[in-house]
Parts: C-alpha cells; structure tokens; sequence
C-alpha cells in the first residue's frame, strides 16, 4: 500500500514537514549567501549552485519560486553588471545602469527573503 502511495507523491518534492523546513533553511541562506555577494561577491556562486542541486527537490512547494527566483537573480545580475563595464565609458551610463542594478538585485532579495521567512511563495 505505501508503494502505491508513494508513486502518487511528485519525483522530488518535500511534502513532510522536515522537508519543507529543510527548503525554507536552504532558501534563507541561500538569500543571506547573495546579500554576503554584495561584499566579496564569491558567496553568489556557492548560493546559485545550492539553489540548482535544491530545485528539484522543491518542485511543488512554494520554495520553488524562491529558488527560480535567485537563479534568475544571479543569471540577470551578472548579464547586466558585465554590460555595464564598457557603457562605464560612454558618459557614466555604466554607473546609471549598474546603481539601478544593485538597487533592483537589493529589493529582489530583500523581499525574497522576508517572504521566505514569512513562509509565503516569492
């Protein structure tokens, strides 16, 4: 009987309790690794390959969006930061674009993480 039951369970899901604490303390750090990014910027890669490996495992919960959301963080943050390196020339519109950025990557993980903390989906 538990095999059949645990066939109707999604490949890959957290539907215990443990589970869904465990991808909410993945989620918090993972969030605290990006805002740590904003000083030595290393922690952003260790915080993307934690949101690629714990994906799969939060298909269907409401972790799912935190961790697509950091993944698009991070693939938005470094496309747009590395265009702005040759606009830094062209009369400081790389300085525009990049202050936009960090202010946009700021409220992308603020609200991710308060909403993480809350228990809510992104």
């Amino acid at each position: 009987m538990t095999d059949t039951q645990a066939a109707a369970v999604p490949q890959g899901a957290a539907q215990t309790q443990d589970g869904l604490q465990n991808l909410r303390t993945i989620t918090i750090i993972v969030y605290a690794l990006y805002l740590a990014a904003m000083c030595n910027g290393v922690t952003a890669i260790v915080g993307l390959i934690l949101a690629y490996v714990k994906r799969k495992e939060a298909l269907g919960t409401i972790y799912e969006s935190h961790l697509d959301n950091a993944i698009e963080i991070f693939w938005v943050g470094l496309v747009l930061g590395l265009a702005c390196i040759p606009l830094f020339f062209l009369f400081g519109l790389g300085a525009l674009i990049m202050a936009a950025l960090f202010v946009w990557l700021i409220y992308r993980v603020v609200k991710g993480l308060v909403h993480a903390i809350d228990g809510k989906a992104y």
